[in-house]
């Protein structure tokens, strides 16, 4: 249920992992999200969204994840412009179509 993964995101300092979803819902509800990228697809994806990511080989190669560091690197400001720009041409879409919605 999407209301109790976010109430439980919600309640984390820095969420961290392999899942695009789960990295995008984080940041939309508050928190400092990194995705662990696997691959160039999902890596892609983070780039457009600007999601801060790193590379799996990173974490792989280090043997282990040093998470004050990984917090004190991250930048999720330019997540949040993108995340602005996104959310207006998504309205705009629908205004161009003729699709009523109960965006703001």
């Amino acid at each position: 249920n999407v209301g109790d993964w976010i109430e439980y995101l919600s309640n984390k300092d820095l969420i961290i992992g392999t899942r695009l979803h789960g990295a995008i819902a984080a940041v939309l509800c508050g928190r400092p999200a990194i995705l662990v990228t696997h691959d160039t697809r999902t890596k892609e994806m983070a780039d457009w969204a600007c999601l801060p990511t790193v590379p799996a080989k990173t974490f792989l190669d280090r043997g282990s994840v040093d998470f004050d560091a990984e917090y004190e690197e991250l930048d999720v400001d330019k997540f949040n412009v993108r995340q602005l720009g996104y959310y207006e041409d998504f309205k705009s879409f629908f205004t161009k179509n003729g699709v009523a919605t109960n965006l703001i």
